[in-house]
């Protein structure tokens, strides 16, 4: 007998390939999925990157809103607090010290280029 929980799907979702690093880079204010295109220097598939950003709809952690006839995204509440949340495992980590890029350690994140140093295999 198979039990159906949406918090394993949503571990296992945020465990995928971009996952973090899309959700590092949406907020509560709204981007468009070109946009996002452009912040990762299109090393994302649009494939991928278009079914991230449908689960995280589906998880209600941001939601898809019209501006100027174009999609865009923004992070809901809970999203929000789900961002919030990963900042205190990151300040865990730090104090465990976990092997972290120095950058990191700081305000800004090695998320906010790490579009620019990966590719998709």
């Amino acid at each position: 007998m198979t039990i159906e929980c949406e918090l394993i799907d949503l571990y296992g979702f945020l465990g995928k390939k971009w996952t973090m690093v899309l959700l590092h880079n949406l907020s509560a204010e709204p981007i468009s999925f070109v946009k996002l295109e452009r912040i990762s220097h299109k090393t994302i598939n649009p494939t991928i990157l278009s079914n991230r950003l449908k689960k995280f709809v589906q998880f209600k952690i941001i939601k898809k809103i019209n501006i100027k006839k174009k999609p865009c995204y923004v992070l809901t509440k809970e999203g929000i607090r789900l961002k919030a949340l990963f900042h205190k495992i990151k300040k865990i980590a730090i104090q465990c010290d976990y092997n972290i890029p120095e950058v990191c350690t700081q305000d800004k994140c090695h998320c906010d280029e790490v579009f620019e140093n990966r590719k998709i295999n």
